[in-house]
Protein backbone atom coordinates (compact mmCIF):
# COMPACT_ATOMS: atom_id res chain seq x y z
CA UNK A 1 0.00 0.00 0.00
CA UNK A 2 1.50 3.39 -0.73
CA UNK A 3 0.46 6.44 1.74
CA UNK A 4 0.54 10.76 -0.34
CA UNK A 5 0.61 13.36 1.61
CA UNK A 6 -0.51 16.19 0.89
CA UNK A 7 -1.39 19.76 2.46
CA UNK A 8 -5.17 20.28 2.15
CA UNK A 9 -5.95 16.15 2.85
CA UNK A 10 -3.26 14.54 4.57
CA UNK A 11 -2.59 11.26 4.34
CA UNK A 12 -4.13 9.35 2.03
CA UNK A 13 -3.95 5.24 1.49
CA UNK A 14 -5.63 3.11 -1.02
CA UNK A 15 -9.50 1.76 -0.99
CA UNK A 16 -9.31 -0.58 1.34
CA UNK A 17 -9.36 2.02 3.75
CA UNK A 18 -12.90 3.66 2.73
CA UNK A 19 -15.61 2.73 4.84
CA UNK A 20 -19.15 3.38 4.54
CA UNK A 21 -20.73 5.59 6.75
CA UNK A 22 -23.17 2.76 7.98
CA UNK A 23 -20.94 0.95 8.97
CA UNK A 24 -18.89 3.41 10.79
CA UNK A 25 -18.10 2.45 14.34
CA UNK A 26 -19.36 4.17 17.38
CA UNK A 27 -17.45 3.96 20.43
CA UNK A 28 -18.91 2.83 23.65
CA UNK A 29 -20.64 5.98 26.07
CA UNK A 30 -17.25 5.79 27.87
CA UNK A 31 -15.10 6.14 25.52
CA UNK A 32 -16.96 9.04 23.87
CA UNK A 33 -17.33 10.71 26.71
CA UNK A 34 -13.34 12.73 25.89
CA UNK A 35 -14.88 13.60 22.65
CA UNK A 36 -18.37 14.50 23.86
CA UNK A 37 -19.69 18.09 23.08
CA UNK A 38 -19.99 20.78 25.84
CA UNK A 39 -23.14 21.80 24.52
CA UNK A 40 -26.37 19.17 26.18
CA UNK A 41 -28.25 19.84 23.17
CA UNK A 42 -25.26 18.69 21.21
CA UNK A 43 -24.78 15.53 23.24
CA UNK A 44 -28.39 14.47 23.56
CA UNK A 45 -28.75 14.68 19.50
CA UNK A 46 -25.53 13.03 18.92
CA UNK A 47 -26.94 10.02 21.33
CA UNK A 48 -30.04 9.82 19.94
CA UNK A 49 -27.93 9.52 16.16
CA UNK A 50 -26.01 6.43 17.82
CA UNK A 51 -29.76 5.08 18.91
CA UNK A 52 -31.12 5.29 15.70
CA UNK A 53 -27.82 3.64 14.40
CA UNK A 54 -28.03 1.22 16.52
CA UNK A 55 -31.71 0.72 15.80
CA UNK A 56 -30.86 0.35 12.12
CA UNK A 57 -28.22 -2.31 12.73
CA UNK A 58 -31.13 -4.17 15.24
CA UNK A 59 -33.28 -4.09 12.41
CA UNK A 60 -30.39 -5.57 9.48
CA UNK A 61 -29.38 -8.39 11.91
CA UNK A 62 -33.42 -9.40 12.58
CA UNK A 63 -33.83 -9.62 8.98
CA UNK A 64 -30.50 -11.81 8.74
CA UNK A 65 -28.14 -9.67 7.72
CA UNK A 66 -24.55 -10.80 9.44
CA UNK A 67 -23.04 -8.05 11.39
CA UNK A 68 -19.57 -7.11 11.71
CA UNK A 69 -17.63 -6.80 15.31
CA UNK A 70 -17.29 -3.44 15.55
CA UNK A 71 -21.51 -3.46 14.29
CA UNK A 72 -22.00 -6.00 17.34
CA UNK A 73 -20.00 -3.78 19.92
CA UNK A 74 -21.89 -0.62 19.09
CA UNK A 75 -25.71 -2.41 19.66
CA UNK A 76 -23.58 -3.59 23.09
CA UNK A 77 -23.58 0.00 23.85
CA UNK A 78 -27.22 0.62 23.79
CA UNK A 79 -27.63 0.51 27.57
CA UNK A 80 -25.09 2.78 28.22
CA UNK A 81 -25.96 5.17 25.56
CA UNK A 82 -29.62 5.10 26.99
CA UNK A 83 -28.44 5.61 30.36
CA UNK A 84 -26.24 8.40 29.41
CA UNK A 85 -29.59 10.20 27.57
CA UNK A 86 -31.43 10.41 30.40
CA UNK A 87 -28.80 11.85 32.54
CA UNK A 88 -28.62 14.26 30.23
CA UNK A 89 -32.84 15.20 30.02
CA UNK A 90 -32.90 15.07 33.65
CA UNK A 91 -30.79 18.05 34.34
Amino acid sequence: MFLVTSPSFGLQGGADEAQSPEEEPVGTAAADSAEKPADPTKQIRSIQKKLRQINQLKEKQAAGQQLDKSQLIKIASVGELEQELQNLLQK
